[in-house]
């Protein structure tokens, strides 16, 4: 069936007829929530609600968080996109949304932000974007190993940390992840730049020095 005979359906919908699905699994981080309601605050709805046509209401099958934001700024209505689907279609749509967005690559996304770092300092980039200043920090760090800037010696040891590394996550509570964050600055500050996560490392090593001793 060709477009013409089947347009898309786009209309401003009364935020009191839209419910959201019950099985949507994604979760966003109350840090990433605050950023896209001061967002929308400033600037409106981003892109349209996907909803599904119910007796008397709306399901959203995707932009359950937006709807949610927009429901605490008083927005009586937000622009969607109409869609009849089927339990399982619905189902299978907003699990293609929320996980097959793509990943961004390291090195555009580096200087990507080396880019927007020239008409934002640091603080008002990690406030736009949903990064922390240390993450910002770590992507320019790759950009700067790639360019090969800095002295040649240091530059090479840390593209061989850089090619073995992994990702380690852990969970921690807000005040802990605070105290890790400042234990690597004063790291960095005090031995020289280097990758957070290797900071971190050489935290963990000194620590493990000092006991054995």
């Amino acid at each position: 069936m060709d477009s013409t005979s089947n347009p898309l359906d786009f209309r401003l919908i009364p935020t009191p007829k839209l419910r959201p699905n019950p099985w949507n699994p994604n979760r966003i981080p109350a840090e990433l929530l605050g950023k896209l309601r001061a967002a929308i605050a400033e600037r409106g709805m981003l892109g349209t609600l996907l909803v599904r046509p119910r007796e008397d209401h709306f399901e959203v099958v995707d932009g359950e968080h937006r709807l949610r934001i927009a429901r605490e700024l008083g927005l009586t209505e937000v622009p969607c996109l109409v869609v009849p689907l089927s339990d399982t279609e619905a189902k299978i749509k907003t699990l293609q949304l929320n996980g097959l967005r793509g990943e961004n690559d390291p090195e555009l996304l580096a200087r990507l932000l080396l880019d927007l770092s020239l008409d934002f300092d640091m603080e008002k980039l990690a406030k736009e974007l949903p990064y922390d200043p240390l993450d910002i920090e770590s992507s320019l760090e790759l950009l700067e190993l790639k360019d090969g800037r800095g002295e040649a010696g240091a530059i090479e040891e840390r593209m061989a940390e850089e090619n073995r590394r992994e990702i380690f996550a852990a969970v921690v509570t807000p005040e802990e992840r605070a105290a890790i964050e400042g234990a690597i600055s004063q790291w960095r500050l005090r031995q020289g730049a280097c990758l957070p996560g290797s900071a971190l490392a050489r935290i963990c090593q000194a620590f493990l020095d000092r006991r054995e001793l």
